[in-house]
């Protein structure tokens, strides 16, 4: 009864065509997004395009460090972020400025921000970023164009953790330090290789979204489940959100090996 009273409500003109498909669905998350998100437009462009992939519409309003807001998501600068053990996760950048998604809710509340943060840097996402055209100042790029100094961070639990499950799921292909050194696959590099690509931090953030691992891993409340009539072609790789951080956290405590260049990876 409640849908037709929206679609009478719509065909008499009386509700908007896009406030009846919201409280149809009823699915939305709201962004504190940086300032310069709205003021170019950036945000308003990639809503529709989200909202069409997942049936989720983006509700944002600008970011406040001291205002009275309680989103599910930040989208931010790397230098305004505030402190908080959430998984940061790099998205765009635009001259000089790293830009962030922090979710701020678990579990089934936080299930929407975290469809948004996986969809920000999925090859789409990506795309519809890169594509905006500002009518002012520069365009924003991928994250890796303002990665910081390729340094090794120092250990904590987090890395320990991080260390556990990288000799786990991926020592199956890569090596990932003297513990696994005759491990792997040749034709697959190191994590210390991969260390050395300049965008190496954005790729370990969003692994899960790079070719081949979508085919063969599952973040919890993030991806959608395999297919049933297409199975994983090997033993699926299951984690959460932050034991995913984690993998990324133990690879930036590494130092990148030294190869005399740096590995070359499309």
């Amino acid at each position: 009864m409640a849908r037709l009273t929206i679609f009478v409500l719509m065909m008499a003109g009386l509700l908007p065509v896009s406030a009846a498909a919201q409280e149809v669905s009823g699915d939305t998350v709201t962004v504190a997004v940086a300032p310069e998100w709205i003021d170019t437009g950036l945000i308003a462009w990639i809503t529709p395009r989200f909202r069409f992939k997942t049936r989720v519409t983006i509700e944002a309003a600008p970011y406040a460090p001291s205002g009275a807001a309680d989103p599910d998501l930040l989208i931010i600068s790397a230098a305004d972020a505030p402190e908080t053990s959430a998984p940061r996760t790099p998205i765009a950048s635009r001259d000089g400025a790293q830009y962030v998604a922090i979710a701020l809710r678990d579990g089934e509340q936080g299930r929407n921000a975290k469809k948004l943060v996986s969809w920000l840097v999925s090859s789409a996402g990506s795309r519809a970023i890169q594509k905006f055209a500002p009518e002012t100042g520069p365009a924003f790029g991928p994250p890796g164009d303002a990665a910081p100094a390729q340094t090794a961070a120092a250990a904590t639990p987090q890395t320990d953790q991080g260390e556990k499950l990288a000799l786990q799921h991926c020592g199956r292909c890569h090596v990932i330090n003297e513990k696994n050194k005759y491990g792997g696959i040749g034709s697959t590099p190191s994590f210390g290789a991969l260390r050395t690509i300049p965008n190496w931090r954005a790729k370990f953030d969003a692994f899960w979204t790079l070719n081949p691992h979508p085919s063969f891993t599952q973040i919890d409340g993030v991806t959608e489940p395999f297919p049933e009539e297409r199975p994983p072609h090997i033993a699926p790789i299951e984690l959460s959100l932050e034991e995913a951080a984690a993998i990324a956290a133990f690879a930036a405590s590494m130092a990148p090996k030294d190869l005399g260049g740096e590995v070359k990876v499309e």
